[in-house]
């Protein structure tokens, strides 16, 4: 008899896919009953760095059948998926599919195209989760019974209400540097390059797979850089944000977590797959996207940047971004947990 107070949570965390998807889950286990990871060995190790208790993480071999898992004895059987990651959606489409054949609810926190979820009615999802800017526009209507888009489906830090609700915004030019968990492409040593002499103090989050050489890049430029404070695999990042006027990085789940507190930001995006999903922000003011790769891409950025050198362009640039602050109330993860328990809860026909 399945036991409406468990669940399962699928998700993916390794050097090639960072923290995002990982931290996201975490946010969400927090909002559930009984929650427990159900995931491969690498990203076990991942989630014990990231806090998780042991005793709320169960491996698997990932060289196993999709939902095998599910059969084995004491699983949950209500499952929440997030391992919705470039290229990965039909190894996720082929685990719902066995899973929904295994007698389980199924929840998927899905991606914006290309790489969105695409099941048959039969093999869908009960509900999908496409907690992004301009779903309902860019992404097809799917054939899970229930859909949740948009940004008010943000899986957000709970703690980030409380800087949100309670901690003026700061009055000296901060700036957040932060590119994930990994940064493979180093982008984080060649934002302080160029950051160091923009008058302002700089936050530098050094994540906890950054490679060697570049750890040992970015000391070098904090001893050489007074305003330059790095800050290595913090437990949260709702501190830094709290104290900061301006976000520059990678667009992660930095995107709505900056936005939430009002933060103004500055994103180079990795290639161009999701354009007009990333143009949605700079068209409504959200943040300023720029996409690698494209004539608004990485030059273009970096300019940018230089320019705030400019104490009134930096000026403009730290003030508090209410369109950003209205789009993201912080609440996703609330909703999102009570519509997966409501599922949950529902007797089986």
């Amino acid at each position: 008899m399945t036991r409406h107070d468990d669940h399962a949570l699928r998700v993916t965390a390794t050097a090639a896919t960072g923290l995002g998807h990982a931290l996201r889950m975490l946010n969400l286990a927090r909002h559930l009953p009984e929650a427990t990871f159900v995931v491969d060995p690498e990203t076990a190790t991942t989630l014990r760095t990231l806090d998780c208790p042991a005793d709320a993480i169960r491996v698997i071999d990932p060289r196993s059948k999709p939902g095998a898992w599910a059969l084995e004895a004491g699983m949950p059987r209500n499952v929440t998926m997030d391992m919705q990651f470039s290229g990965n959606a039909p190894a996720t489409a082929m685990e719902v599919a066995a899973l929904k054949r295994a007698g389980c609810t199924v929840t998927v926190i899905d991606s914006m195209p290309p790489d969105n979820l695409v099941t048959a009615p039969d093999d869908a999802p009960d509900m999908l989760v496409t907690p992004y800017l301009g779903a309902d526009t860019l992404t097809p209507e799917p054939a899970a019974a229930r859909w949740l888009h948009g940004p008010d489906y943000a899986i957000l830090s709970p703690d980030l209400l409380d800087v949100r609700n309670g901690v003026p915004f700061p009055r000296s030019p901060r700036i957040l540097i932060t590119c994930g968990g990994s940064d493979p492409a180093g982008l984080s040593a060649r934002i302080v390059e160029r950051a160091m002499n923009i008058p302002a103090a700089l936050d530098v989050v050094l994540g906890p797979m950054f490679a060697p050489d570049l750890k040992a890049r970015l000391l070098d430029l904090s001893r050489s850089g007074r305003n330059v404070t790095l800050h290595a695999a913090p437990a949260s990042l709702v501190p830094l944000y709290a104290v900061a006027s301006l976000v520059v990085g990678r667009p992660g789940l930095t995107r709505y977590e900056a936005a939430c507190l009002g933060r103004n930001a500055i994103y180079l995006a990795e290639g161009s797959p999701y354009g007009d999903y990333f143009e949605g922000f700079n068209r409504t003011g959200i943040a300023e996207i720029y996409i690698d790769g494209t004539s608004h891409g990485a030059k273009a950025f970096f300019a940018r940047l230089e320019g705030l050198r400019d104490p009134a362009t930096l000026e403009r640039a730290t003030r508090p971004n209410e369109r950003a602050l209205k789009a993201v109330d912080g609440r996703g993860v609330m909703r999102v947990a009570d519509a997966i328990q409501a599922i949950a809860d529902k007797e089986p026909s």
